[in-house]
């Protein structure tokens, strides 16, 4: 409970804590909403399982995730994150670091992509050409996207402690 409280660790904190709600959020919540247009339609939505029969690859959206946090948890409690002997424990935060933000982005990307991807097909498949349909986020892409934006502010705050960090132990090194 201890190393969850050092400085060093908040962003990582911050990091785990926006994959979580992204993974609950992708588990549990309606995560897709289509409508139909035309005057007598209802929006129905879609949860993760349902939409996953229009757009298999929304699972890669739950992977991300789940490699996110476990990504988080390991340069929280890792003393040397990778497992490297011979890369200094600076690089390999600052690479894991790199990968959380990244991955964060990449997995907006993906959903925003995914959510296309299930409206087009919905429409193509179940709506026929005469009518249209849009698709929306539910409640579950919004908390997914929070905690995704969560997930990249998280990375920018562990990188910039990192960069502190990293000019602290030069300054030791080159001392006499």
């Amino acid at each position: 409970m201890q190393t969850l409280k050092l400085e060093k660790n908040r962003g990582f904190l911050v990091a785990g804590a926006g994959a979580v709600v992204a993974l609950f959020a992708f588990l549990y919540l309606p995560f897709v909403s289509v409508t139909s247009v035309s005057p007598n339609s209802e929006p129905v939505s879609f949860n993760t399982t349902e939409a996953a029969s229009f757009q298999g690859a929304i699972w890669l959206e739950g992977l991300l995730a789940l490699a996110l946090l476990i990504l988080a948890v390991m340069l929280i409690y890792k003393q040397n994150p990778f497992g490297s002997a011979r890369t200094p424990v600076v690089n390999q935060l600052r690479t894991g670091t790199l990968l959380t933000g990244g991955g964060g982005i990449l997995s907006i990307i993906v959903q925003f992509f995914v959510s296309l991807g299930i409206g087009n097909y919905f429409q193509q498949r179940y709506l026929g050409s005469p009518i249209s349909a849009t698709t929306g986020y539910d409640v579950g892409s919004w908390l997914y996207l929070l905690g995704m934006i969560a997930v990249i502010g998280g990375a920018v705050l562990a990188y910039k402690k990192i960069g502190s960090l990293s000019t602290l132990a030069a300054s030791l090194y080159q001392s006499p």
